[in-house]
């Protein structure tokens, strides 16, 4: 975020990385420890995850098709 002149949950910072990496934000998954930076991912269209153990994590994450 610091890259674009913007941080953290402000729903603009991921809008402008997502721009900037040339990808649709309905495309990207963002993982945080913090529930405020999940909700600003969400807010700029990201699925978000916020991260409290690794087992909720990964049956999550292979719930959504990844292999871990």
């Amino acid at each position: 975020s610091f890259e674009f002149a913007t941080k953290k949950p402000d729903p603009l910072s991921f809008t402008r990385l997502t721009s900037h990496m040339e990808v649709e934000p309905q495309s990207c998954w963002f993982v945080d420890d913090k529930r405020s930076n999940v909700q600003g991912a969400r807010m700029a269209g990201l699925a978000g995850h916020h991260f409290r153990s690794y087992d909720q994590f990964r049956t999550e994450a292979l719930s959504l098709g990844f292999e871990l």
